[in-house]
């Protein structure tokens, strides 16, 4: 009797695990598509000129698409924390920038209904060494969450940082239907959906408060339900700032293994505001005439591969494609051979898809840096596009140049290849060698 039920807890466990898996394997693939889409939306808006009509549905698309985005980070999210892989990646970020991002993205599908939607400064705010995209995923969350329980009235974002506990509280407040103080608990508990306001709005499984206490928790804070205001509803989280001292260093490359491998380790800054003509500067053009490809893309995903063969197209290189491991290393080992007209005999820089049948992306980056080591090839910059998983320093520790999550803006993709083309004439972040 105890063995049998032994087996069956045994067999719940993997069921549940395998359960897991399957929504982080799900999610992952879901955000194949809205790569293609944010990228063809990009497309389309900076080649073509449309009326006032027609541009305001493609951002009302575009801003769509980068919700819905969020909404499968979410997922993704939820699952690597069951599974015990969350990851927490910190910067300095200007979080008036962030905020204001955030409250754009809803303007624009929510600009047809008589809500406002603000933010207020009551402190001045420092920039916060924290994680951008998990604060923004948690913001993003708290203002869908309120703009859906407000018919009148606004959604605001009060910004307020305590200089005495080098903390940022940030609240969204509505003028909605409000809560109970005794729905607190329940609301950030799995799948906690409460009666009364699931009436109101049927949609969802309840999973977005989960996720922000579970995304707050793991960068060192909280978040909670403010059950003294009482004109809607008003939830808090609290970010801890890392003050310049105590950050933590980055890894000194001397001591991580591997150190005799050549692959240049890139973290780029990228701006995506500045115009485009100006990314792909003449110099680089000069140095690179010959019209043999100098970029190689791997990726299984013909949409991807579109989007960014347009990408190339715009600023005017070529590139080799590739559609699993096993083919970029042929690819790799071609080019080795050198070029006829340049005398270049290695790919500038290779853009690497993940997750891909026949042979990954991750064992064709270790493979090519094993060519690297062996002097079969010239050591070369890899950019690993993942789906979201993992942190920059694992992609780092496995030989990637940078991480470069989907989707790849067009920007940034001008930018990327900017800089591998043209380092020593390029303002770098950080330049390491492993």
């Amino acid at each position: 009797k105890d063995l049998s039920l032994a087996e069956e807890v045994e067999a719940r466990r993997k069921a549940e695990y395998y359960q897991k898996l399957l929504l982080a394997s799900v999610t992952h693939d879901l955000r194949t598509p809205f790569n293609g889409i944010l990228g063809a939306l990009e497309i389309a808006r900076s080649e073509e000129r449309f009326t006032p009509k027609i541009e305001k549905l493609l951002e009302l698309a575009e801003s769509s698409a980068h919700l819905g985005l969020y909404l499968v980070n979410d997922l993704l999210d939820f699952s690597q924390s069951e599974l015990g892989k969350l990851k927490i990646v910190k910067d300095n970020s200007s979080i008036v920038e962030l905020v204001d991002e955030c409250i754009n993205m809803y303007k624009k599908n929510y600009d047809d209904r008589k809500i406002t939607i603000q933010k207020l400064l009551q402190t001045k705010i420092p920039l916060i060494y924290t994680d951008k995209c998990r604060y923004q995923q948690i913001l993003l969350n708290l203002i869908s969450n309120a703009m859906k329980f407000t018919a009148v009235g606004g959604v605001t974002v009060l910004l307020n940082y305590h200089w005495d506990e080098n903390k940022l509280y940030t609240s969204v407040e509505d003028t909605g239907v409000g809560l109970k103080p005794e729905h607190a608990d329940k609301l950030f508990s799995l799948f906690g959906k409460i009666g009364e306001t699931s009436s109101l709005n049927p949609r969802g499984i309840g999973l977005g408060l989960t996720i922000c206490k579970r995304l707050c928790q793991a960068m060192g804070g909280e978040i909670y339900l403010d059950k003294t205001y009482t004109k809607g509803a008003r939830f808090v989280f609290v970010v801890p700032n890392i003050i310049e001292e105590e950050k933590n260093e980055l890894p000194d490359t001397a001591n991580m293994p591997n150190q005799k491998n050549e692959v240049n380790m890139i973290s780029v800054i990228v701006h995506e505001n500045r115009p485009e003509e100006n990314l792909t500067t003449r110099a680089l053009m000069m140095k690179h005439e010959c019209t043999c490809a100098k970029i190689l893309i791997v990726d299984d995903s013909d949409t991807n591969m579109l989007v960014l063969q347009s990408y190339a197209n715009a600023i005017g290189v070529t590139l080799d494609k590739a559609r699993n491991g096993a083919e970029a290393i042929f690819q790799v080992s071609q080019r080795a051979k050198g070029c006829s007209i340049c005398g270049i005999k290695k790919y500038l820089c290779i853009f690497m898809d993940i997750v891909m049948p026949i042979m990954d992306g991750i064992e064709a980056t270790k493979k090519i840096k094993e060519m690297v080591e062996e002097k079969v090839i010239e050591k070369t910059t890899i950019i690993a596009m993942s789906a979201g998983e993992g942190s920059d320093e694992d992609y780092f520790a496995q030989g990637f140049s940078l991480n470069a999550p989907k989707p790849v803006s067009k920007v940034k993709f001008a930018e990327i290849v900017t800089v591998a083309f043209n380092k020593e004439s390029y303002q770098l972040n950080q330049i390491r060698t492993i």
